[in-house]
C-alpha cells in the first residue's frame, strides 16, 4: 500500500423507516447497529468517521461526526463528505466507506481493502456494491459530478474504473452473503440476531 491515510467512514444516513427509526440507533443484540462496523474499523486500526444528515439521530460513538448537507440525497453524498472532511484536520488519501447496517464486516476484510491502491468495490449477487468500498480522493470530482447529475448508482460505480472483488476472492474472509448482509427490515434484524446467537454459542 502506498504510504497514505485511509480513513473508515460509516455512512449513517439511512432513515430506517421499515425498522421504526434511524438505522444507526436500531439495536441488534443490545447494541446499536452502527457500533458493529465502527468496531470492525477500530480493530482494523483505521481512523474513524461517522457521516450523517443533520436530522439523523446517532448513538454515542467514539468517532469524528461529519454532518453532510441535507440536500442532495444520493448514496455517494456521504463518501464525498468523508473525503472532504477527513479526520483530525487531515483529509485522507482514500476513504473506506461502510454502511451502518452491516454488522458482519470483519477487521481482516477492512484491513485488506484499505491496503489496496485506487478504487475497490465488491461484487455480490452479480451486482457492484457501493459499500463497503475504497474510494481514493482523486475520484472526488467524478463522485461530485455523479451526485450533481443524480446519476444512477450502478452507472456511477461502473464509471469509477475500480478493482472489482468477486465472491470467490471475498470468500477468503468469510461467507460473502454474511459479510455483505444488510439490515433493512425486521426480518433482517431477526436473522442477524440468530446469526449472532449461533456465533456466540
Amino acid at each position: 500500500m502506498a504510504d497514505e491515510i485511509v480513513a473508515a467512514a460509516v455512512l449513517a444516513g439511512g432513515r430506517g423507516s421499515r425498522l421504526g427509526g434511524d438505522k444507526a440507533t436500531v439495536e441488534l443484540a443490545g447494541r446499536p447497529l452502527l457500533s458493529y462496523p465502527a468496531a470492525a474499523a477500530r480493530e482494523a486500526g483505521l481512523p474513524l468517521l461517522v457521516v450523517a444528515k443533520p436530522a439523523t439521530a446517532l448513538p454515542p460513538v467514539q468517532a469524528q461526526i461529519v454532518r453532510e448537507p441535507s440536500e442532495p440525497v444520493h448514496p455517494l453524498c456521504g463518501v464525498l463528505a468523508a473525503l472532504r472532511n477527513g479526520t483530525a484536520g487531515s483529509r485522507p488519501a482514500a476513504v473506506l466507506a461502510l454502511a451502518c447496517d452491516t454488522p458482519f464486516l470483519t477487521p481482516e476484510l477492512l484491513t485488506w481493502l484499505a491496503e489496496h491502491d485506487g478504487a475497490v468495490l465488491l461484487e455480490q449477487d452479480a451486482r457492484l456494491q457501493p459499500l463497503p468500498g475504497r474510494y481514493p480522493a482523486a475520484l472526488a470530482p467524478r463522485l461530485e459530478q455523479a451526485v450533481k447529475q443524480g446519476e444512477p448508482m450502478g452507472r456511477a460505480l461502473a464509471a469509477l474504473g475500480a478493482r472489482v472483488v468477486g465472491e470467490p476472492e471475498l470468500a477468503r474472509f468469510g461467507e460473502p452473503a454474511r459479510l455483505c448482509f444488510n439490515v433493512n427490515e425486521p426480518a433482517d434484524l431477526a436473522a442477524a440476531e440468530s446469526l449472532l446467537a449461533r456465533a456466540r454459542g
